[in-house]
């Protein structure tokens, strides 16, 4: 905004004259705080120059409440006034006929003021509110005497036209302290008196009456009780101060006077406290009490100032209780003393179970005293008169004991706290769940075990109570909380979130869109402002439904980015996760209802907050409390959520939290020792068994809903072992790793991938005659492979090739002109190559033999979505051996899958492949564990094995899963075992083993290495051995106990 001066009613004044020697006669003078718009921009403030000299305020700053620095050539004249405005175009028109203002502050008002020279020296500073000293207590709805709430309920009510009624708050006397409430009132004038006198300004008003206190606060039946005041007025002399007081229910008040003489506990003579002693009560007696103070003029004040409808009988006095009760625990104790009338008024309104007053938040007058040992003003208990005592909850306002919300008048807060909840039913649960939620740092009010008296009686005692004889004190969702949960970020707006279905209103904050004007019923009898009261500005909210039911701009296309903008998609899931791992059943935004929730939106951080409210249902405690086997998703039974939950972009988020929470604050490592510590001094411990044993079983059920791997299925009928079917495509689908997938492909074909529910889908995968490896992959945010599953169907078209004998010439089988069935001894001669094309099934006979010889060769090189699977007929026995004897041109094997292999011996080695003599590359072929037979028996051979996959075979034991001896003459260089990826597996796939075999003329060693990535038991270490000239140190990979995983390349030079 831009800064406007302007100099007041045609008055010139000279710098050179103009001082700030005379600062301290410059005073706030009237405020308006509350525009009846609510329009930020028309609140102002006035400065009045008490003095006789005029000051120039150039380089002085507002720095508290606003942000604001007085431009140069400022002057205040002596008896002027100046306006400070929030906008100066907006107090022109508000205000046409007011010229001496300046304009432009930043900030909100909010309710103190602080002004300051230019040195930095505070000179004047105010705090102002709308309710306690600078308000009327009226019995009546909307300060109306008499008036019933909408639910039919009478309460009492802070009234001050100051308040957004169309006053401005004016000083009465500039003469006396500006700093006393009983010096200002409510302009007589609509929108005030800028720049000019108070219209209520007086040189004589009634005396001002402020620190009203009794002592003992808590008086045993011998006590005597002093009360006492401070009176200040225009003269020292002249006043009488009295004070009334009688027993609660007593017909009529007995008068005492109250005396500043250093005798009546009210300090040192002439000081301007007042001070009167009462006599001793007996055990339980409420006393009711009043105060007056008149002047030599006449003028007559009366403390605490309230009105009541003409014939009501309830008042709203000054009360105290005699009280010798004890406590030996170390809970806090919470008092709550009312008159017998008020407390049976209050009793009435929730023991009416079928009558609108039922809901009624009509507010009783009480004391509130609190002892809990933690100093505060030098005291560990705290008195606050006239607070507001009210009924609380939805479903438990008719339960025994009540519930209680106590309101604390906004000028005489308690711990910094303007209210605070007390709730009866399962109070430790929502102890707990605070403490949760703040454990994982997302901010809820605070809560704690507390005893409660009302008027003396511990109603805990009275009823079968399920809370263990302690209420919860809940902290109030207000602008206390906001500031000290946001400290950097703490102006912007609060809301909450309710179901209200009393009487004739109906609302559910569902977060569902009922169009742009929010001053429909479908969002004020749902959404409530926190704070920033006076900003009647819900766009923030409106925009935020817009954005989540995809309208008011936002597209689908949009959504993503429109919803990251508007809302903390972590910190919302954050919260769905940890509402979902407490099974907590208690109505809110994560299982599924518009209610008991609230949001936060900062001014710097703009995005919204999703926070806590109600947890009394929670870990299987409560009136209706939630199942172990609850599912995970129940908040999409709000449309806007269900939409928010499913986007891919957002879900995996939900699992994440779910997991790390699941693994960290859950776990039973750190929460039994949570639920010991917050709950175990009152809480039985046969309850706590039962609440740490369903957070165990909770995080079991939602860790088991949570799939970290990728699965294949199919629904094709299984044939002899293989999904079997007799078209050439299929259809597939399985789950995946909730949190990192982000693709799913099926042989290389993008699949639908469903992140919410981590399931993935696709059909018209192609097939190829035979068995068909079909290998899925799970994708990152990157597109980066994290992991793999296959699945093998059998396309059965019903032709098979048969081969067999001693091939003749070049031979190649192609994928769609098998499978190749070799019913008898296959033989590859010299000259001779058989080439196997990617994707090709071969059936081999039970017991037949694959042998390549001489220069014969196979050239079986398949690729990662097209593998070459070497078989059994289905249904039939296991197939011999394939061997390389005697070949001198090297072979390779690629991407090839071997099953069913019985082996056979040679050499006296029973193995799957035989290498004898021969050259051979091997690369990305797999084996199954059984049948029980070695892999792969090398001798006097050259060869190179990588990536390919040896499991380990099934217990008890089993053979060398390679075998090797006599390294080939012909070998010059090193034949090696290196770090790459042919896996040994067994059951615990979380170590990478490495094995090296060198041959170097006539020595050669060999070794094994393991590298473990995760807590695992490492394979055997074989050590270094040396062997005579000419031979190769045997390959030795046992199938004990101690195998891993492993990843093995074994290479010899040709």
């Amino acid at each position: 905004m831009q800064t406007a001066v302007k100099f007041f009613c045609g008055i010139f004044v000279s710098l050179a004259c103009a001082t700030s020697a005379f600062a301290g006669d410059v005073i706030i003078n009237e405020i308006m705080y509350h525009p009846a718009s609510t329009n930020v921009l028309e609140e102002w403030f006035e400065l009045y120059n008490a003095g006789s000299n005029a000051v120039n305020l150039s380089g002085w700053k507002i720095t508290k409440g606003v942000a604001f620095t007085f431009p140069a050539n400022t002057v205040l004249v002596a008896g002027g006034y100046l306006v400070v405005a929030a906008d100066g175009p907006t107090f022109v028109g508000k205000h046409p006929g007011v010229a001496n203002f300046v304009a432009g502050w930043s900030g909100t008002l909010g309710h103190s003021l602080e002004l300051s020279d230019n040195t930095g020296q505070v000179v004047n500073a105010v705090e102002f509110y709308g309710e306690g000293d600078w308000a009327a207590r009226v019995l009546g709805a909307g300060g109306v005497p008499g008036a019933l709430d909408h639910y039919g309920g009478l309460g009492w009510e802070w009234s001050a036209p100051h308040d957004g009624a169309g006053s401005s708050l004016e000083l009465i006397n500039p003469a006396l302290p500006n700093t006393y409430a009983h010096n200002w009132g409510p302009s007589a004038s609509l929108n005030g008196t800028p720049g000019r006198a108070n219209s209520i300004a007086a040189t004589n008003v009634a005396p001002l009456i402020a620190g009203i206190a009794h002592t003992p606060v808590l008086p045993a039946p011998t006590d005597v009780v002093t009360v006492s005041a401070r009176i200040v007025d225009e003269h020292t002399n002249g006043l009488t101060v009295t004070i009334d007081y009688r027993v609660d229910g007593a017909a009529s008040f007995t008068t005492a006077p109250m005396f500043d003489d250093g005798a009546h506990g009210d300090g040192v003579a002439g000081d301007g406290i007042y001070g009167a002693i009462l006599p001793a009560q007996p055990n339980g007696t409420i006393v009711e009490f009043y105060l007056q103070a008149r002047d030599a003029e006449n003028n007559l004040r009366t403390y605490p100032y309230w009105t009541a409808p003409t014939g009501s009988t309830r008042t709203a006095n000054l009360l105290y209780q005699v009280d010798n009760g004890s406590y030996s625990g170390d809970q806090p104790v919470y008092r709550i003393i009312m008159t017998a009338a008020e407390r049976a008024y209050l009793e009435a309104l929730s023991d009416n179970s079928t009558g609108a007053t039922t809901d009624s938040d009509a507010n009783m007058n009480a004391t509130w005293i609190t002892t809990d040992g933690v100093l505060s003003g030098g005291t560990a208990t705290q008195l606050r008169y006239n607070v507001g005592v009210r009924n609380r909850g939805h479903g438990t306002r008719t339960s025994r004991p009540h519930n209680f919300h106590v309101n604390i008048p906004s000028d005489r807060l308690w711990k910094k706290q303007a209210g605070i909840n007390l709730n009866s039913q399962y109070g430790y649960s929502q102890v707990l769940g605070s403490a949760i939620f703040r454990r994982v740092e997302v901010p809820m009010p605070d809560s704690r075990a507390v005893q409660v008296r009302v008027n003396g009686v511990d109603e805990m005692s009275l009823y079968n109570a399920n809370s263990f004889g302690s209420y919860a004190a809940n902290e109030q969702y207000n602008n206390d909380f906001v500031k000290r949960s946001w400290p950097l970020d703490a102006h912007g707006n609060s809301y909450r979130g309710i179901r209200t279905a009393a009487a004739d209103i109906n609302g559910v904050a569902d977060l569902t869109w009922h169009g742009p004007d929010y001053a429909v019923d479908a969002y004020t009898n749902a959404y409530f402002k926190q704070n920033n009261f006076i900003e009647n500005d819900w766009s923030d909210l409106m925009t935020l439904i817009g954005v989540l039911n995809v309208t008011n701009g936002t597209t689908p296309a949009t959504y993503v980015s429109d919803v990251q903008r508007v809302l903390d998609v972590d910190e919302w899931m954050k919260y769905m996760a940890v509402n979902t791992l407490l099974a907590n059943n208690e109505t809110c935004l994560a299982n599924g209802y518009g209610d008991d929730y609230a949001l936060y939106r900062g001014t710097n951080d703009t995005r919204f907050l999703a926070l806590p409210y109600d947890l009394d249902t929670i870990m299987g405690q409560g009136n209706g409390p939630g199942h172990i086997a609850d599912g995970l998703f129940l908040m999409t039974a709000l449309p806007a959520m269900d939409r928010f939950m499913k986007t891919p972009e957002f879900a995996p988020v939900y699992y994440r939290w779910l997991k790390a929470l699941a693994d960290t604050t859950f776990s039973r490592a750190q929460m039994d020792p949570l639920l010991d510590q917050m709950l175990n001094r009152y809480v039985p411990q046969a309850t706590l068994d039962a609440m740490k044993a369903f957070n165990a079983s909770r995080v079991s059920y939602v860790l088991s809903q949570i799939p970290l791997s990728i699965t294949s299925t199919s629904s094709l009928p299984v044939v002899n072992g293989y999904p079997h079917t007799t078209t050439a495509s299929v259809s597939l689908g399985g789950r995946a790793n909730a949190i990192d997938t982000r693709q799913v492909l099926a042989n290389g074909s993008p699949a639908d991938w469903s992140a919410w529910d981590a399931t993935w889908t696709i059909s018209g995968v192609a097939l190829q005659p035979g068995i068909n490896r079909v290998l899925v992959q799970s994708l990152d945010a990157n597109g980066v492979e994290f992991d793999r599953n296959s699945i093998d169907v059998w396309y059965d078209d019903g032709s098979v090739q048969n081969a067999g004998g001693t091939l003749t010439a070049d031979t190649t089988w192609t994928a769609a002109g098998g499978p190749y069935d070799i019913t008898a001894n296959l033989t590859i001669p010299n000259g001779v190559t058989l080439t196997v094309q990617p994707g090709t099934t071969v059936y081999v006979a039970a017991g037949a033999t694959i042998t390549v010889n001489g220069t014969g060769r196979i050239l079986a090189q398949g690729a990662d979505t097209q593998r070459i699977h070497i078989t059994h007929v289905p249904g039939g026995g296991n197939w011999g051996s394939l061997d390389f004897i005697n070949s001198t041109v090297e072979s390779r094997l690629a991407y090839v899958d071997f099953d069913s292999c019985g082996g056979t011996t040679i050499g006296g080695h029973n193995a799957q492949l035989h290498v004898n003599n021969a050259i051979i590359f091997i690369d990305h072929c797999t084996w199954p564990p059984t049948p029980v037979v070695e892999y792969i028996s090398f001798d006097g051979s050259s060869f190179i094995v990588q990536k390919c996959i040896f499991p380990s075979y099934p217990p008890p034991t089993g053979p060398e899963s390679l075998h090797g001896v006599n390294a080939s003459p012909a070998a010059s260089g090193p034949a090696r075992f290196s770090r790459s990826s042919t896996t040994f597996s067994t059951a615990l796939p979380t170590t990478t083993s490495t094995s090296t075999a060198r041959t170097h003329g006539s020595r050669a060693t060999s070794s094994c290495t393991s590298i473990a990535t995760r807590t695992a038991p490492t394979m055997r270490a074989i050590p270094p051995a040396r062997f005579p000239a000419g031979s190769i140190s045997p390959i030795n990979f046992p199938n004990g106990p101690s195998s891993t995983t492993s990843s093995t390349t074994l290479t010899t030079p040709s």
